[in-house]
């Protein structure tokens, strides 16, 4: 078994955020490109879509798309 040492982590932690038991952690490269994240209301507003997968409702399924820049 291989443990993964502090230093050879390749990314940091962020502040984690939550809400209804839903806990979200953001991770942040060490090194290389970065990317930011953006809001759900923002992410809409630029063209992303998130549907059901099925008339039922299951929403433990969920189709996320974006169109292209």
């Amino acid at each position: 078994m291989t443990t993964l040492t502090a230093s050879r982590t390749p990314f940091t932690l962020g502040e984690p955020a939550s809400f209804a038991g839903l806990a979200l952690i953001p991770l942040y490269p060490v090194d290389g490109p970065r990317l930011e994240y953006i809001g759900l209301d923002e992410a809409i507003a630029n063209g992303l879509a998130v549907t059901e997968v099925s008339n039922a409702g299951s929403v433990g399924t969920l189709f996320v798309s974006n169109r292209p820049t």
